[in-house]
């Protein structure tokens, strides 16, 4: 593990190693708790005929308003994120992400 880390991020620490390795080993326990819960939800009894419809009619009000918001706040995101790239043109790590997620999108940089 230890060899593919310095691959990757070549000059980290032996403390920094531990660092991502240990967050990676808590997202996954985290994915795994979130799958059992699933799983655990799904087999419990899903109750009378009202309290099924009352569930669909939340659902359906849930799903409304989240289109709404999203419809409201992806324009934003995508703003908010070219407004960090020109204003802190002195990180790398955000620039090159941003730099990743512009070619992937196929545009070129000044610099391509």
């Amino acid at each position: 593990m230890s060899d593919f880390l310095d691959k990757i991020f070549p000059g980290i620490s032996v403390f920094e190693k531990i660092g991502i390795v240990s967050v990676l080993c808590v997202a996954v326990g985290a994915l795994v708790y979130a799958v059992l819960l699933v799983f655990q939800t799904l087999k419990k009894d899903k109750g009378t005929k009202k309290m099924q419809d009352v569930a669909n009619l939340i659902k359906l009000g849930a799903n409304a308003y989240l289109k709404t918001q999203f419809k409201r706040l992806a324009p934003r995101r995508n703003n908010v994120g070219w407004i960090l790239s020109w204003s802190h043109p002195h990180r790398p790590t955000f620039s090159c992400v941003h730099g990743q997620f512009r070619r992937s999108l196929g545009q070129r940089q000044e610099n391509d």
